[in-house]
């Protein structure tokens, strides 16, 4: 699993989506982290979106809303993650 504090020290946002069903089941709204990255080379560009899920701490990554990854150790996320991160 990885941490909330871990996600948030890496520039994630929080966003809220409504689910009633969700709502009546937990008792909450869902919620979750987001962090977007683009990468433009040569004439065309791939948005990369990484999400932190607030239930299960795993983070799923897609490439043009296609899912690529999903991620439950924070170690072999942030290996992938840092490729992404500017200096």
């Amino acid at each position: 699993m990885i941490d909330f504090v871990d996600i948030q020290k890496l520039g994630f946002k929080k966003e809220s989506a409504h689910d009633p069903v969700y709502e009546n089941q937990y008792g909450r709204p869902y919620w979750y982290m987001t962090f977007y990255a683009k990468i433009v080379c040569m004439g065309y560009t791939n948005e990369i979106i990484f999400n932190w899920d607030c239930d299960t701490r795993n983070v799923k990554v897609f490439r043009n809303e296609k899912f690529l990854v999903e991620f439950e150790k924070f170690e072999d996320f942030i290996n992938f993650f840092s490729l992404f991160e500017s200096e």
